[in-house]
């Protein structure tokens, strides 16, 4: 299909300068409540809106608030230090008449990628704010801070200031000193209106909203808006199973030690209804006349990016554990994505230890505390693991992308890099904790976590620091020809009737010390392909092709 730019009125797009128009523009602000809304902690739940066909509607920077409430104690659990709030939806669905424009699946995890290519100062100053996430990770801390002891070292490489806290301003990180508790302002309260409250714009969400057009929908069907929201989880005297679970979108404020300590302290409500606020542009008359006219007549055509998420699994090992030394195992996967004619802008993979799998059960200690991390109390699964000695490659169109698979993760990085005109931003810890020698892949777990057992000074020197590094490792593969021109039709690469593969590798280890230590459980591969689609809105409604 050829799609002339033009037949975007000027008036619908973004970042249009032409000031005429721009004096006589009238913005409403509105504040919409869900026509239902239905939410359990223990199931989640699904929340719909009505979006009224006025004006035309500041997509990009609408925004969806909603407040948790724990009903388990004040201050007692928070969002996930990663994805914050974002954490707690699962799915989010548009539509106009019944049609669906976009659908975004995993919402956290595909949200948490891209959030990464923001600059570290806009993560904390502004996302985190909204979000009530903690990005503000560093690399070390003033050496007059930390106490002289063999575990000094372990504090070093990479800390969260907002929950490595010490009890008393000024004095040494040591043991007894340090609180490790998530800022008051990052919890849950007991009592709505007084807790963490999200704001989720909804560009930072559907990838359709980054596309420079606003909507005329005072000129479209009526548009609905679905939320669908995460599980939290369910406490002991209502079925559950006592303790935090890594499905949680919720963690403990204060880090545990112990399993005793992960207390069944997920279980919450919803405060209130969550509601849309969103702006209406009203133009003068004759702007909106004009897109009536043509909506009647050619029709709007808008291009835009939608996203797909699949699925793959690489297995769990089935190497013996124990003996007098390590032996490792390279454990291959191949993937089937898919997407036969469509036009493909970019690929992402999140990875993470599977925890349901034989292997990855046997790998979770008593204390939940394995780095590699099946159970990670900071993140729970919201975070993309690094895995060691990893590598990948893709065919598409019957050419492998990378005459070698990619094994470097410098290089690696240099990939997801150029997904975005921005660059994937974190701290190298969070990204790479393996020095790139599979040989040092067990260096977290066994050094200081060997067997699952802490000495109580390692666990008050920078008791985040295991938690937070390799959690923020995706793959990434740009498709596209220029980063500044998505989302043009034409820019992306055309599949042909061969569906993408991905070929995926990883080593595991059967550890001499024993299953607990070891990497051998499923890794789980959430693969999420943006590709190009166009949205025609004419005056019998709308229609959704691919591009």
């Amino acid at each position: 299909m050829n799609i002339d730019p033009g037949s975007i009125p000027d008036v619908l797009r973004a970042d249009m300068t032409n000031q005429e128009i721009m004096v006589s523009v009238d913005t409403e602000t509105a504040l919409i409540e869900p026509t239902s809304h239905r939410y359990t902690s223990s199931n989640g739940g699904r929340t719909t809106f009505i979006i009224p066909p006025k004006g035309v509607a500041d997509m990009a920077n609408s925004a969806l608030v909603w407040e948790l409430v724990s009903t388990e104690g004040d201050g007692a659990v928070a969002y996930s230090f990663l994805a914050g709030g974002l954490g707690a939806i699962q799915r989010m669905t548009l539509r106009s008449g019944g049609q669906i424009l976009s659908q975004v699946e995993d919402v956290a995890l595909y949200s948490l990628i891209k959030k990464q290519y923001n600059d570290q100062d806009y993560k904390t100053g502004v996302l985190d704010a909204r979000h009530k996430s903690s990005n503000a990770i560093e690399h070390r801390v003033a050496p007059a801070k930390i106490a002289t002891s063999a575990a000094t070292v372990a504090f070093h490489q990479i800390y969260n200031p907002e929950c490595d806290q010490v009890s008393t301003f000024g004095k040494a990180y040591n043991t007894g000193a340090n609180n490790h508790a998530v800022q008051v302002s990052k919890t849950l309260s007991n009592v709505a209106g007084r807790g963490a409250e999200c704001v989720v714009r909804l560009n930072e969400i559907f990838p359709i909203f980054n596309s420079r057009t606003n909507l005329p929908v005072f000129a479209m069907a009526s548009m609905e808006l679905e939320i669908e929201w995460a599980q939290a989880g369910q406490s002991a005297a209502n079925g559950g199973t006592g303790a935090n679970q890594t499905d949680s979108c919720l963690i403990n404020a204060a880090i545990p030690t112990t399993a005793a300590g992960r207390v069944a302290r997920t279980e919450v409500t919803m405060a209130a209804n969550p509601f849309l606020m969103m702006d209406f542009i009203h133009y003068p008359e004759e702007q909106m006349d004009q897109i009536r006219q043509q909506i009647d007549t050619t029709g709007i055509v808008v291009p835009f990016i939608e996203m797909v998420a699949t699925r793959g699994v690489n297995p769990e090992s089935q190497t013996a554990v124990g003996g007098a030394a390590d032996t490792y195992e390279r454990i291959e996967s191949n993937h089937i994505l898919g997407m036969a004619g469509k036009e493909i802008e970019s690929i992402f993979i999140q990875k993470d230890f599977n925890d349901r799998s034989l292997n990855g059960l046997a790998e979770i200690d008593g204390n939940y505390n394995q780095v590699y991390t099946h159970r990670n109390v900071l993140t729970n699964k919201l975070k993309s693991q690094a895995i060691p000695g990893e590598e990948y490659n893709f065919l598409i169109n019957n050419v492998r992308i990378y005459n070698q698979d990619v094994g470097n993760k410098a290089l690696a990085h240099h990939y997801l890099s150029q997904c975005e005109p921005r660059g994937f931003q974190c701290l190298d810890a969070q990204y790479d904790t393996t020095g790139y020698n599979v040989n040092k892949c067990k260096e977290l777990l066994d050094s200081e976590w060997q067997g699952g057992a802490l000495t109580a000074q390692t666990i008050d020197l920078g008791r985040s620091k295991p938690y937070l590094a390799g959690t923020m490792s995706p793959i990434g593969l740009n498709l596209k020809k220029y980063n500044v021109l998505r989302p043009t039709l034409g820019n992306g690469m055309r599949i042909g009737s061969a569906p993408i593969q991905l070929s995926y590798s990883r080593v595991a280890i059967g550890s001499a010390l024993g299953a607990a230590s070891s990497l051998r459980g499923a890794v789980d591969l959430n693969i999420y392909i943006e590709f190009k689609r166009t949205l025609r809105i004419h005056s019998t409604g709308v229609q959704v092709v691919d591009a």
